[in-house]
């Protein structure tokens, strides 16, 4: 139930997420996304983030890598939400 949205680039992942409405599941389409800061997700209830093949080998969220020193190289920052699910995905190259 509720609306889905297809992501298959990182601008639009970094928009769909932080703007995602209550009530839906973001699918993104294989492959590797360079995520060149935090992606937040802040106030939401019922949302899914999850790969479309269901093989989280094949969605990769990479950050700037580990080597940069930045403490603050997380992928995906969620707080006060509810029932927020996270599935199918790896995250690779990030310190936090």
């Amino acid at each position: 139930a509720g609306k889905k949205i297809f992501v298959s680039d990182a601008k639009r992942l970094k928009d769909t997420i932080e703007n995602a409405p209550n009530n839906t599941t973001v699918i993104i389409a294989d492959g590797t996304y360079r995520i060149g800061g935090v992606l937040r997700m802040s106030g939401r209830k019922h949302v899914t983030i999850r790969g479309a093949s269901g093989d989280p080998a094949k969605v990769v969220l990479s950050g700037i890598g580990w080597d940069s020193g930045n403490r603050q190289d997380d992928i995906l920052r969620i707080g006060g939400c509810e029932n927020v699910t996270v599935a199918h995905l790896t995250f690779f190259d990030c310190r936090g």
